[in-house]
């Protein structure tokens, strides 16, 4: 199906006949069996024996404990499936869903109800103005169908995509769950029962190879237990063990089929069996309380942005003399004010406005985004909509003198471009166009050494600040330093000033990203192309210079 693409950043409700959305009359009385046999072009998973993807058996009802009846596999049978399981990297068209395409502003899809195909609950359905009944999904990564189904068979994902993590990262086989475990009807069963809970969320759109057609860091269709591709972070929070999930957002069970993704990271129907199954992955393990305050840090350290506290705002932050907002970096498609101590914007459609935001604009997405120093407060500009309060109420008047808080993102849950307090009224020391310097405030000076060997010009290159190497997602400070079809010397060297516009422990990743590389998933690919780092330092707020220049290799 072709979900309509959103113009306007405010939620919407469409209605469409049934016969519009391939697989919602239908999938309720197909089989996983059936439904596995779909095949996806863009898809490499070279697997002899199907039935070694558990989640590709056929599934277990969240309401009985009966086992699969798949032959348990081999050890060898296991292995082999393994070692031929490939993903191709993502298609241009999707690459460029996943990478460029605005943030689609998550909303609610909603069908004509045929009770002869499927059976859902009353209370999960909603009345249409002719007073038909109408089956509603949300376009959003914790959206959920009805359990038993697929979401990449219901809807589309290209909306949800939007929403969800950029960078492609091939899932790979992380732990090696003993063999003797699959002799067990009852894990087969849950394990089975997990995958489907799974695939009922639009999680799966990034995360289910074989229907939704694209896995990213895990893959609930890989061969023997999807749960090899995790992290033990991913288990900590897919036990409940750690919340933050909940800062990507999520909606009330009962207005998403009775699927809670509250407590664990995994949309649920059955939140203790969930967590019982994940718990035990987590002994498996032998995971320790380490391993879940390890969890926690590696999360804010990815999405950081949804969680830290607002500083003062620096040079070039705030206020111009003129009166308009300002912030150090690239355009922004979402810039708050909000009163001083409010919650950091998060996951729309329930988290991206918070108790206290005071005003907001959202680019539309079919227009540009915002540059600092055109916005006036309360003005709203042709390109943006006035999402707090109500584009039809009138925007608050601010007050001279009083201190208020900038947050600016360049997408939803996006790393800030910024998050800092400022005196209204008051203007901000300015850097005049293209003065900044080394000495700068919130700049780093690099200088990067070209391998001699370098024979053709790349396609990019990107030098970026990073909590954590190797990266596991874009940069964790925006804007990097990004430079198209850069011309270098071989064995001479290249002086980079970045934008750092933060403060704490922070390694440099350079990336010269040759033809044929990772250049559109920001994933340096081994052999192609040519990176550098350092050891992780402290930036403290003015400028600073690295004196000793990045050795660039190409990536083992």
């Amino acid at each position: 199906m072709t979900s309509n693409v959103k113009k306007s950043p405010k939620t919407q409700t469409t209605s469409r006949a049934m016969s519009t959305l391939p697989g919602l009359a239908d999938a309720r009385s197909r089989t996983l069996s059936d439904r596995a046999g779909i095949q996806y072009p863009h898809l490499v998973i070279l697997v002899a024996m199907a039935g070694f993807c558990f989640g590709c058996q056929e599934s277990a009802s969240s309401d009985s404990n009966t086992a699969v009846e798949s032959p348990a596999p081999t050890a060898a049978e296991i292995e082999a499936a393994w070692l031929a399981y490939e993903l191709t990297p993502p298609s241009d068209e999707l690459n460029a869903i996943l990478t460029e395409s605005p943030a689609i502003y998550p909303f609610e899809e909603c069908v004509p109800f045929d009770g002869t195909a499927m059976t859902v609950e009353n209370g999960y359905l909603k009345t249409a103005a002719d007073g038909s009944r109408e089956l509603c999904i949300w376009h959003h990564p914790a959206g959920c169908v009805p359990e038993g189904m697929e979401f990449a068979e219901v809807v589309s994902c290209d909306n949800v995509r939007t929403n969800g993590p950029s960078w492609f990262i091939p899932p790979v086989q992380r732990f090696k769950t003993d063999p003797a475990l699959f002799q067990d009807p009852e894990y087969r069963n849950e394990l089975a029962w997990t995958r489907d809970q799974v695939a009922a969320s639009g999680c799966a759109c990034c995360h289910s190879s074989k229907v939704s057609g694209y896995a990213s860091m895990f893959d609930i269709d890989t061969p023997g237990s999807w749960l090899d591709t995790l992290s033990i972070t991913a288990v900590v929070m897919g036990a409940g063990m750690a919340t933050e999930h909940t800062y990507l957002g999520y909606f009330p069970p009962e207005m998403n089929f009775g699927f809670d993704r509250e407590t664990t990271i995994y949309a649920t129907t059955d939140v203790p069996r969930m967590q019982a199954f994940f718990r035990k992955e987590f002994e498996r393990r032998g995971g320790t309380q380490a391993d879940v305050e390890e969890a926690r840090e590696t999360f804010i350290r990815i999405n950081g942005s949804l969680i830290e506290p607002a500083t003062v705002c620096g040079t070039g932050e705030g206020l111009d003399e003129d009166g308009r907002l300002i912030w150090n970096g690239g355009p922004a498609r979402q810039v708050y004010i909000q009163d001083v101590g409010a919650q950091n914007p998060g996951s729309p459609p329930t988290h991206d406005k918070p108790e206290q935001t005071l005003w907001a604009l959202y680019s539309y997405t079919s227009a540009d985004a915002m540059v600092s120093g055109t916005i006036m407060p309360g003005d709203v500009p042709s390109i943006a909509e006035q999402a707090v309060p109500e584009a039809s109420e009138t925007a608050p008047v601010f007050e001279d003198g009083r201190t208020y808080r900038l947050f600016v993102t360049p997408d939803f849950i996006s790393p800030a471009l910024a998050n800092c307090t400022f005196t209204f009224g008051t203007s901000s020391n300015q850097l005049e166009p293209n003065s900044r310097t080394c000495e700068s405030d919130g700049s780093l000076c690099v200088t990067l050494k070209i391998p001699e060997t370098l024979s053709e010009t790349p396609e990019k290159m990107v030098v970026a600040l990073f909590r954590q190497l190797p990266p596991i997602g874009p940069p964790d400070v925006f804007p990097p330093f990004t430079l198209d079809s850069p011309e270098l010397t071989p064995g001479q060297t290249y002086d980079v000033l970045v934008e750092a516009n933060t403060m704490g422990a922070y390694h440099v990743y350079a990336v010269l990203y040759m033809p044929g590389g990772g250049a559109a998933s920001w994933q340096a690919v081994p052999g192609t192309d040519i990176v550098g780092t350092t050891e992780a330092f402290e930036i403290a707020g003015p400028g600073m210079t690295i004196s000793e220049p990045i050795e660039m290799q190409i990536l083992e």
